[in-house]
């Protein structure tokens, strides 16, 4: 099955059966990641008892379930665990930071500085969303 190349959001085949299960495999990666709102961003094992679509930055060093998923996010959808790499100028609100994060190719960091001017890696996600 292919993917989108951004999102890797499945793509229906012609002939398959059953297309709502690629279907709804598609929603629940826009779910996890449109509007991202994490609880956490430093966490290195998961947590007892998430609710259904709440989502995580893993920690560094992480543990358990979450072992080699470090900076990954990490949503709880369907009693499971769903591991989103990402891609320069993601963003999500941070809930213990209290904070809007873009994705800058190598961490997670303040889309907005302290200093009140975006970073430049909200500037270009902004400007992409604008210019295309």
């Amino acid at each position: 099955m292919s993917t989108s190349p951004n999102l890797q959001l499945p793509f229906l085949d012609a002939n398959q059966n059953q297309k709502h299960v690629t279907h709804n495999a598609a929603l629940s990666i826009l779910d996890a990641l449109v509007n991202c709102n994490v609880v956490s961003t430093v966490l290195t094992s998961p947590p007892t008892g998430p609710g259904d679509g709440q989502c995580w930055i893993v920690g560094a060093g992480a543990t358990g379930a979450w072992a080699g998923k470090d900076l990954q996010l990490a949503a709880w959808q369907d009693g499971a665990w769903s591991f989103f790499v990402p891609k320069t100028g993601f963003t999500a609100f941070s809930d213990d930071r209290a904070a809007l994060l873009a994705w800058t190719g190598a961490t997670w960091a303040p889309a907005v500085p302290a200093t009140g001017g975006a970073s430049s890696a909200a500037t270009s996600f902004v400007q992409a969303l604008i210019f295309g």
